[in-house]
């Protein structure tokens, strides 16, 4: 939607306009949501269909079949890879202006973050169900260019992986950032969020990082940054 104007764009996925998963949830507003069936985007009569990777497998074949062009897009796992996808996109759309400018605005706002000398504060990202991003995830990029060390490489995490309560606890880390869809309504998957043994730390900070800054390897991911540092500086 940074890339388009909204008249060239027939259609959005139905979670583009829901704000805990988007952050251009405004702007979607006014776009004709789908839910990724074939019988929609046939009847959108679209130049182009995007679709993240892997997709249902089934669909991108029958619409192929039908001559529609789709595009799949894998998520980023870099900062490199978003201002790739970025320009990926971009180019597709005949827009490559705008997606340069996309790409110097999120830079400008990376390049504004700046960790003060000494000692790092270590951080341990803690989502739903107790999953965490290790070295090679976008999400560990971030933590160590907000100015921290990411816990989760010292307890041999790798990509995405997983964090247990007790390893969390124990690891003693100077912050906890906790993610969750909807982590304000009672759910098994963030049911440890409010554990006693987490909550009551006085000597562990905990921050709140919305999931729409960081679940799609967008340039959001700049904004989660720029939370992150502003974080560190309070802590």
């Amino acid at each position: 939607m940074q890339l388009a104007e909204p008249e060239n764009i027939a259609s959005v996925t139905h979670h583009a306009a829901d704000p805990e998963l988007s952050y251009m949830a405004d702007a979607a507003a006014g776009i004709t949501p789908n839910r990724g069936r074939a019988e929609e985007v046939v009847a959108l009569d679209a130049d182009l269909v995007f679709t993240a990777a892997p997709s249902a497998k089934p669909t991108v074949f029958m619409l192929r079949q039908l001559g529609i062009e789709v595009v799949e897009l894998a998520l980023a796992e870099s900062i490199e890879g978003v201002r790739d996808l970025v320009r990926r996109v971009a180019a597709l759309v005949g827009e490559e202006a705008r997606g340069e400018v996309v790409i110097a605005e999120m830079d400008a706002r990376f390049a504004a973050i700046a960790a003060p000398p000494g000692p790092r504060p270590r951080l341990a990202v803690f989502q739903a169900r107790g999953h965490t991003a290790g070295p090679g995830t976008l999400i560990d990029e971030v933590v160590r260019m907000a100015g921290f060390d990411n816990v989760a490489t010292e307890l041999g995490v790798a990509g995405a992986g997983y964090l247990g309560l007790e390893a969390l606890v124990l690891a003693h880390p100077d912050m906890v950032v906790l993610s969750g869809y909807r982590s304000d309504q009672a759910s098994l998957a963030v049911q440890l969020f409010d554990h006693p043994a987490l909550r009551t730390r006085r000597d562990i900070a905990v921050v709140a990082m919305p999931v729409a800054l960081w679940l799609c390897a967008t340039p959001a991911i700049a904004a989660a940054a720029e939370r992150l540092a502003g974080a560190r500086g309070g802590s």
